[in-house]
C-alpha cells in the first residue's frame, strides 16, 4: 500500500477509495436523473470542480496522483457520456484512449530521450479521463491550457526541476468541461 502524506487533506490513499467509490455512484446517479437541466450541469460542474481540485492539491504536494480518483473520474465519465447514447459514448471511448495513449507515449518518448521521467502514469490517467468527459474533440483544449498555463507558472516562479501538471491538466479540464455544459 502506498503511504503518501498530504497534510490535512488525506493521510492515506486507501482510505479514501470507498468514499470515492460512493461519491462517483451517487453523483453519476443523481446527474443520471436530472441529464439536460440547468441545475444537473451546474451539479456536475460543482462537483467535477472539487474533484479536479483535489487531484490538484495532492499532485502539488507530492507529484503523484491517485488512481482511486482519476480512474472513478474515467468511469464517470463514461457513464455520463452513456446516458446520450452511442455516437456520444464512441466519442468519449475515443478520447479516453487517445488522451491515454498520446500522455503516456509522451511520456516514455521523453524518458527514452532524457532518461528521467517528465510525466507520470497519473497525468495520462487525468488527461484520459478529460477524454471521457469531453470526447476527443475536447482534449486540444485541455493540452492547450494545460500546457500554457504550466509554462507560465514556470516562467513566473522560475522553477526549475520537477512541476506538478496534474494542476495544469485539471485546469483545462474543467474549462474544457464548462465550456460543453455552458
Amino acid at each position: 500500500m502506498v503511504q503518501l502524506r498530504y497534510g490535512w487533506l488525506v493521510p492515506e490513499v486507501s482510505k479514501i477509495r470507498p468514499y470515492v467509490k460512493l461519491f462517483t455512484g451517487c453523483a453519476v446517479s443523481l446527474a443520471g436523473q436530472l441529464h439536460g437541466s440547468l441545475f444537473a450541469d451546474i451539479l456536475v460542474s460543482v462537483i467535477i470542480g472539487i474533484w479536479l481540485g483535489t487531484i490538484a492539491v495532492i499532485d502539488l504536494r507530492s507529484l503523484r496522483i491517485p488512481d482511486s480518483l482519476s480512474l472513478s473520474l474515467v468511469m464517470a465519465g463514461l457513464l455520463f457520456a452513456g446516458l446520450d447514447g452511442y455516437p456520444a459514448i464512441a466519442n468519449h471511448l475515443i478520447g479516453t484512449g487517445v488522451g491515454f495513449l498520446a500522455m503516456a507515449g509522451f511520456g516514455q518518448a521523453y524518458f527514452r530521450l532524457r532518461g528521467r521521467e517528465g510525466l507520470g502514469l497519473g497525468d495520462a490517467k487525468l488527461f484520459a479521463a478529460a477524454g471521457a468527459w469531453l470526447g476527443w474533440q475536447g482534449l486540444p483544449l485541455v493540452l492547450l491550457v494545460a500546457s500554457v498555463g504550466g509554462l507560465i507558472w514556470a516562467l513566473i516562479t522560475r522553477q526549475k526541476g520537477e512541476l506538478a501538471f496534474g494542476p495544469w491538466l485539471a485546469l483545462g479540464f474543467w474549462l474544457g468541461l464548462l465550456g460543453q455544459l455552458f
